[in-house]
């Protein structure tokens, strides 16, 4: 997967759970787990997440949702 696919999954998944503002949020954990600043992340939106990180993620997504 790629980040921008992260973003939209994840993305849709926060906003059924009622959060307003998922991708805003998606967007900055994708970030802090990845060591991107703004201009990085959206230069690197079509570059692969390794396992490692869509774990970490992931982990994140579903503490959010609790």
């Amino acid at each position: 997967m790629n980040i921008a696919e992260i973003v939209a999954d994840y993305g849709e998944k926060l906003r059924a759970f009622g959060i307003c503002d998922a991708g805003l949020e998606v967007e900055v954990l994708v970030r802090m787990v990845m060591g991107l600043d703004k201009a990085g992340f959206i230069r690197d939106l079509r570059e692969d997440v390794s396992l490692t990180q869509q774990q970490k993620i992931c982990r994140f997504i579903e503490r959010r949702q609790q």
